[in-house]
């Protein structure tokens, strides 16, 4: 119904309707049937590399380890961004040092204010253990960064 109406509207527009599915068509029978369109032309699809070793964050309380499935997923996101935010600091300053020291050659002024660690090592630890004991109602033991290696497909801790 809807081609005979573009057929009597016009016959540009409607070849123009009629190569588009024809086109459409033969991608999807080349490349396969997708969910969309879109992902027929690798617009929003990309092939990862597979990875030989992951780094992960293991938090333990009351002598446990803590496990994603006892918070909810935004929790387990805030602890470990936030424990990440927090052991990066050190690379922000040197980070802010080096852009310090390559603008300084051409005259220009960069604000550090804003990038500069002002809170301790101690202070910053005591701040997540407070937010950890907030979010889990429980008391942090540890945390620790492990890397995980993937040897014949199966993980295993290093």
């Amino acid at each position: 119904m809807y081609l005979r109406k573009a057929w009597h509207y016009n016959k540009l527009f409607f070849t123009l309707v009629v190569l588009f599915i024809i086109g459409q068509a033969f991608v999807t029978y080349n490349r396969g049937m997708v969910f969309s369109p879109f992902f027929n032309y690798s617009m929003y699809a990309t092939k990862f590399p597979r990875v030989d070793s992951i780094g992960v964050i293991e938090m333990y309380s009351e002598g446990k380890l803590l496990s994603p499935t006892e918070v909810s997923p935004r929790s387990w996101d805030k602890l470990k961004m936030a424990y990440s935010y927090s052991a990066d600091l050190q690379k922000n300053e040197w980070f802010v040092s080096e852009i310090i020291r390559l603008t300084s050659g051409v005259g220009l002024q960069w604000p550090t204010d804003p990038y500069l660690n002002k809170l301790s090592d101690e202070a910053l630890d005591n701040k997540w253990r407070a937010m950890f004991l907030k979010i889990t109602g429980r008391k942090l033991d540890s945390v620790k960064r492990v890397t995980y290696q993937n040897l014949d497909g199966k993980w295993i801790r290093k």
